[in-house]
């Protein structure tokens, strides 16, 4: 498995979604011990996080028909 995939693996992740979504409704909740400067592999890991979170919404939301838990 390679790194990007252990990472989409993680970012599609209950946990990790939930302490995103937890961070966006809370100030005082960070997803990673540094505010600022972030790696590589940390801007990896919040653009898989929010698209997930995106087709997670979505797939709630029920706004496209074809979107379901086998697509993600």
């Amino acid at each position: 498995m390679t790194l990007e995939e252990q990472i989409r693996l993680l970012a599609r992740s209950t946990y990790w979604q939930e302490i995103y979504n937890s961070s966006q409704k809370c100030s005082g909740i960070k997803l990673f011990e540094n505010d600022y400067n972030f790696s590589g592999i940390q801007y990896l890991m919040l653009y898989w996080i929010r698209v997930y979170y995106m087709l997670y919404d979505e797939l709630y939301s029920m706004e496209w028909r074809n979107l379901d838990q086998a697509v993600l």
